[in-house]
């Protein structure tokens, strides 16, 4: 084995040390009557050979990136007039998508025209008193106040620009031009003409739909054998991914961690849809020949590692360590189990409670 292959493999090997060392202050295996395994429901099965090719594979659902996403939203209180898109269109940067009429927009525009009448007229008083000023007619203290109230002025003016602009850039009549962002496509759409609509309430939302994330929901000891830039392949589909990130923490009702992965440009998937991820590589653990395939019931944890109880003789039973590989169907597919050993799939709860001291 090779010092890179050894480090790849470390963290089954250690999951797989520390049940050994777990397991080993056990008592010795459990002999119970044949009354008892019939009473305990006991029933075992014979471990098969894996399929050689076998990949792990895990649900997946299809994302759209959030840098990707911009949502367009009602920015008064107003009345949906017109939508010139529909859900799924393709949009340019800049095209209209809606134009609303708001009477708060229209109080807007009027106080921005106010405003700039008002610094206007700042101004030509200003350019009056600095020529009285250089006249020697008004005294410095005049010119000074008009200074002040000219800066005043020019200063709501801008404000009052600013809202209008906040405000879609509203026009003569409350009108509000909404436009697209970006270039990208119409994921959602909730407004309809003729709809009174509260401001800040979103009305669509635009994404660039290449790339697409997999975000994946992988068991945290199988997570340990991926890497950042490792690619999966999405099961049935010609469609693969490259990993972006492994999750920091893992789910506490599930135990398993979101894997984030970046669909290849001509994957042609669609964002929302749940897929089945395949997370092996061809060489890795799943491929090797020493896997066999049991009922995923069989599988005991066991602090932080998975065992299964296999049957060394009628009525005598102990716990092995094993290594999860994957699960799917029912069926799980492990490593380090011999092939057509018995193994306990019914009744294991009850073998649980016996070997504890």
């Amino acid at each position: 084995m090779t010092t890179t292959t050894f480090l790849r493999r470390w963290p089954a090997l250690a999951a797989a040390l520390w049940l050994s060392a777990t397991l080993a202050a056990e008592p010795a295996p459990i002999e119970i009557t044949p009354a008892q395994v019939q009473s305990l429901g006991i029933a075992t099965q014979v471990a098969q050979p894996g399929a050689g090719g076998a990949l792990a594979t895990h649900p997946g659902r299809v994302v759209v990136p959030p840098a990707q996403q911009r949502v367009v939203a009602a920015p008064l209180a107003a009345l949906v007039t017109a939508v010139h898109v529909a859900a799924g269109d393709t949009v340019r940067a800049g095209q209209v998508l809606a134009v609303l009429r708001s009477t708060e927009a229209q109080a807007l525009q009027r106080e921005a025209l106010q405003a700039d009448s008002q610094a206007r007229l700042a101004q030509q008083s200003l350019q009056r008193d600095e020529q009285l000023h250089a006249e020697g007619l008004i005294a410095a203290s005049r010119l000074e106040a008009s200074r002040a109230t000219h800066r005043q002025a020019q200063m709501l003016s801008q404000e009052r620009r600013q809202a209008v602009q906040m405000a879609g850039g509203a026009g003569s009549g409350g009108e509000i031009v909404l436009r697209s962002p970006i270039a990208g496509t119409v994921l959602e759409l909730s407004a309809t003409p003729g709809q009174r609509v509260e401001g800040a309430v979103p009305l669509l939302r635009v994404a660039t739909l290449s790339p697409l994330w997999l975000e994946v929901q992988v068991p945290a000891a199988q997570a340990d054998a991926l890497r950042v830039g490792d690619t999966l392949r999405v099961a049935g589909r010609e469609a693969t991914g490259r990993v972006l990130r492994l999750g920091a923490a893992a789910d506490p009702a599930t135990q398993a961690v979101t894997v984030r992965a970046e669909l290849a440009p001509n994957a042609r998937l669609r964002a929302g849809e749940v897929v089945e991820v395949q997370l092996a590589r061809e060489g890795g653990a799943a491929s090797q020949s020493g896997a066999v395939q049991l009922p995923a019931a069989a599988l005991v944890r066991q602090g932080g590692g998975v065992a299964v109880f296999v049957q060394r003789a009628p009525g005598r039973y102990a716990l092995q360590p094993v290594t999860p590989l994957s699960a799917t169907g029912g069926q799980a597919l492990v490593a380090g189990l011999a092939p057509g050993t018995a193994v306990v799939v019914q009744g294991t709860a009850a073998l649980l409670a016996l070997s504890r001291p």
